[in-house]
């Protein structure tokens, strides 16, 4: 019986060293799309509180694209610091850009969803760009991701950016998020999977058909949903629509976070809601990367250790490890990691795992915070 779980193990590792080494050679680059003429009005729409630190950079990168077609709406979600002030020097630099003063959050609402549904109200576009304020883009990019969309006829256009780590535990968080993304989903083939779980939305760059963003629910259908991105791409995809996932990595950069604290609330808030607030997926997916990521070591330790001498179950176990440390020296190679990050991958997920007790246990007894703000409690599912 051993044999048999430690087989389907391999089998699954195997799975993902192929999926890992497919999207690395297929993923299509955002900096290398064609750039062209587009037909179409934009709206670049950046929700930001308490951004005084950000949201200048932010919107010098975007404003270098003298597209008059082009209009960017800040919407200051009740800041108290100097976020509004910045925006209002460079509208006036450039009149494309327009400060929105954000309404009173609703009680049933994210503040970030509250203030993404305000800004798509009053977007002008056919197209409309949701990008973070802790985030800027390259040259052009804004107008070949237009190109795309107008080439494809895809509804929505997300990418994988650059993020940038500031500190200990953004270096460990940010090639485990790269690692599930592109070695668990298949990127050239989920756009044509109709199942909406089979996706990956970043909320950094995210590019809708006005149209179709507000057909799919839009933001006023998340209200007090924590992720928004993740949740629009499943909706796009629940409605048939056609979504795309690019490698954003020489376009889009991100700096998320500023301290561990902030990395550790950052992402203990995005992990159990992935799950939809399931217990049993979670725990699932919990078991699935344990035995995947952490099994092998504990089965080799335990047959060096003379605790059992079945040299199939051990001769399994190593194949499955270098499957897997071969998944992480591509996915690392392909976003510049660091690569010491290969070697240290179980202690990684090791962090993750605590994390993810955390982000368990905060939505479990509605301690969740984010932004100074609660997030509203979710029904918590079995």
């Amino acid at each position: 019986m051993l044999i048999i779980e430690h087989t389907i193990i391999l089998v699954f590792s195997i799975s993902i060293l192929i999926i890992a080494k497919i999207n690395s050679r297929s993923i299509t680059s955002l900096f290398n799309v064609e750039n062209k003429k587009i037909n179409s009005s934009l709206s670049i729409l950046i929700p930001a509180r308490n951004e005084e630190n950000n949201i200048g950079k932010c919107l010098k990168s975007l404003i270098e694209d003298p597209n008059p077609d082009f209009e960017f709406l800040v919407l200051d979600d009740n800041s108290t610091d100097k976020t509004s002030q910045i925006v209002s020097k460079l509208s006036e630099i450039d009149p494309r850009i327009r400060l929105i003063k954000g309404k009173k959050l609703p009680n049933d609402w994210t503040g970030k969803n509250w203030a993404c549904h305000q800004l798509s109200s009053q977007a002008q576009g056919k197209l409309i760009l949701f990008i973070d304020a802790d985030t800027w883009v390259s040259n052009q990019t804004i107008n070949k991701a237009a190109t795309y969309m107008e080439g494809t006829q895809c509804d929505l256009l997300t990418v994988i950016p650059k993020r940038n780590p500031n500190c200990l535990i953004e270096k460990i968080m940010f090639p485990f998020i790269d690692w599930v993304t592109t070695s668990f989903l298949p990127i050239k083939f989920a756009g044509s999977i109709k199942t909406p779980y089979i996706s990956a939305t970043f909320g950094q760059f995210m590019m809708f058909q006005k149209e179709k963003y507000f057909e799919a629910g839009g933001h006023s259908s998340l209200k007090g949903n924590v992720l928004d991105d993740i949740e629009l791409g499943r909706s796009i995809k629940r409605k048939g629509l056609n979504w795309k996932l690019l490698d954003g990595k020489k376009s889009v950069e991100t700096e998320m976070y500023q301290t561990n604290i902030e990395a550790i609330k950052g992402l203990s808030r995005s992990i159990f809601p992935t799950f939809e607030y399931r217990i049993s997926t979670f725990l699932a997916a919990a078991i699935i990367l344990f035995l995947v990521s952490l099994g092998p070591y504990i089965s080799i330790y335990l047959w060096l250790s003379g605790y059992y001498q079945n040299e199939i179950i051990a001769m399994i176990s190593l194949s499955t490890l270098f499957f897997i440390l071969y998944s992480w020296i591509i996915i690392c190679s392909y976003f510049n990691h660091n690569k010491i990050t290969t070697i240290i991958y179980p202690f990684i997920i090791s962090v993750i795992f605590i994390i993810a007790i955390h982000s368990f246990f905060s939505y479990i007894f509605g301690l969740s915070k984010w932004k100074d703000r609660s997030i509203n409690k979710y029904k918590i599912k079995l």
